[in-house]
């Protein structure tokens, strides 16, 4: 008998025992399928290579005609494994039970508290056919008033054991017992180490269900890793939702699952052959065997884990790989506190900055760090200027992923567009250069010559503005100490840049090819007013009689 059975019993029967003992052992399984973990179980513990499941419903022959007809839904685990003899069937499995045949007696062992689960769906029978394969096949039929009977039989074939609950059902009923049959496996059974396969249908008609429970022992985590101590196996891995979970599982069979941080908010599946259930079998035992399994699972965690989450981070910064969602995996390695090396973990740029394609996460907190979610002229320009862009999108959620960068970051990051300003040339017409002259002269006349105007096309964060101070070169992008700076001042003055598509200019340059000097005159006004400059009567008759002069 394996260790997951380890430690269970019940106090002797006493002859004229009252009948309420089943009773109340059937009650500590809380769930009325996980008669299925204790068929499953049995069945490892006597070597079976593989279990077959299934689930079948047969309407009485008088109902077949309803249009919801009642009938028998039997409930079978078969396994191929050594089977039982007569003294099993009566000094283990049946020791809680009656006997339905003069002369045999109540006995009590461990084998048969597990077995008891069978009867929490209240079935009509149960029948448990097995043979050791030497000719001889027991047949017991346990009834609901928790008699029995056995049957011996000749027969031939292989070892093995069926055991069958025969229950009574509408076919109303059949497709949510095979929905929970197909929960319960799954919860209790899904990493059971030999193969399971589960089949449901209705006698002369449909395939219901058909699937495989058995899957090897992992998590449904963003990423995981696996190791091995000794007997004990660790899967350790990040949630998709931030939420820790923590299953403890023999030969692959769950004993117990929590979603309390014991670990940390990480996931762990720990498999060991000498975890064991608590006697209230709705916990694991905390004792020597769980206190080493958790210290290795910790290392697991610590060591292993934090590692492969830097490694697939580099994976992704170098633009192997896509999944999992860098925001995601950066969000739950956060969310878990693991000390991530801030200057290893590279983080993908959009635009190439002196060779480099990415940059450290540390490197976040810096002044020239900004975000952008597309690659165009004007991330093209910043990163020419130095800014250094992070490409958002190699996320698929590009917001997510600019919130969780700004945690790292400690603030949030600004995006490119929302940073900078892009300047690019314009192909000015004759009339557009002539106008150019005709404003550079009126704003001499009436206060301080800028170098310039000329005309530029704005887009990005100052795309509103009806000029800006720019280099020489365009197209160029231009930041928030750019935008400050006065073509004006007097000394080191740049260039004026004027929004092409600014409607003042617009509407100018249109004059222009007609009326020059009016538009001249107009378009001065716009920017002397933009500037504040004509708050002072003097300046409005500068202005004025500056257009007249060159009006005649």
């Amino acid at each position: 008998m394996g260790a997951y059975r380890e430690g269970y019993g019940s106090a002797p029967v006493e002859e004229g025992r009252e009948d309420g003992l089943v009773d109340e052992l059937i009650q500590q399984f809380a769930d009325p399928l996980a008669f299925y973990r204790e068929l499953v179980q049995n069945s490892i513990d006597a070597g079976a290579t593989s279990i077959a499941i299934s689930v079948t419903f047969e309407p009485d022959p008088e109902a077949a005609a309803d249009a919801d007809p009642i009938g028998a839904l039997d409930v079978a685990v078969r396994d191929d494994g050594c089977g039982m003899s007569r003294e099993i069937l009566e000094e283990q499995l049946t020791v809680l039970f009656r006997s339905g045949k003069e002369g045999q007696t109540d006995k009590i062992g461990k084998f048969g508290v597990g077995f008891v689960s069978v009867l929490a769906v209240v079935p009509e029978v149960v029948t448990v056919r097995t043979s050791e394969g030497r000719g001889v096949q027991w047949t017991l039929a346990l009834q609901a008033d928790q008699t029995y009977e056995l049957f011996r039989a000749e027969a031939g074939g292989g070892s093995g054991t069926t055991v069958t609950l025969r229950l009574r059902r509408r076919r109303s009923e059949v497709d949510e017992l095979v929905k929970g049959s197909g929960r319960a496996l799954a919860k209790w059974c899904r990493h059971a180490e030999i193969p399971i396969r589960f089949v449901a249908s209705v006698v002369g008609g449909e395939v219901i269900h058909e699937s495989r429970v058995d899957r090897p022992l992992g998590l449904d985590a963003l990423v995981s890793v696996r190791a091995t101590d000794g007997p004990t196996t660790v899967v350790a891995g990040l949630p998709h939702d931030g939420e820790p979970y923590l299953g403890f599982f023999n030969r692959g069979l769950l004993l117990h699952e929590t979603r309390k941080d014991l670990l940390g908010r990480v996931m762990v599946s720990i498999q060991d052959p000498k975890l064991e259930h608590t006697l209230s079998r709705d916990n694991v035992r905390r004792d020597e065997h769980y206190e080493r399994a958790m210290r290795f699972a910790r290392r697991v965690v610590e060591r292993h884990l934090t590692q492969h989450v830097h490694d697939v981070l580099d994976q992704i910064a170098r633009r192997e790989r896509t999944e999992p969602p860098i925001e995601a995996l950066l969000a739950s390695a956060w969310n878990a506190g693991f000390d991530l090396d801030r200057d290893a973990i590279q983080i993908p740029l959009a635009e190439a900055v002196g060779g480099r394609a990415t940059i450290p996460l540390s490197a976040l907190r810096q002044k020239n760090v900004f975000a952008t979610s597309a690659r165009d002229e004007l991330t093209a320009a910043a990163a020419r200027a130095g800014a250094r862009l992070v490409d958002l999108s190699i996320a698929q959620n590009p917001p997510a992923y600019l919130r969780t960068l700004g945690v790292f970051a400690g603030a949030g990051l600004r995006e490119a567009r929302a940073a900078f300003t892009l300047a690019a040339p314009v192909d000015a017409s004759g009339s557009d250069l002539a106008l150019m002259d005709r404003v550079r002269d009126l704003l001499g006349a009436v206060g301080r010559r800028p170098s310039g105007p000329r005309l530029a096309r704005f887009s990005g964060a100052s795309s509103t503005r009806l000029y800006l101070a720019g280099p020489n070169e365009l197209p160029a992008a231009l930041d928030d100490d750019d935008v400050q700076v006065d073509p004006f001042r007097l000394i080191a003055r740049p260039p004026m840049l004027l929004n092409a598509d600014y409607d003042a200019v617009s509407a100018a340059r249109r004059l222009a090819a007609t009326d020059l000097e009016t538009a001249g005159a107009l378009l001065a006004r716009v920017i002397l007013l933009w500037r504040g400059d004509l708050a002072e009567e003097d300046a409005d008759e500068a202005w004025l009689e500056a257009a007249a002069e060159r009006a005649r």
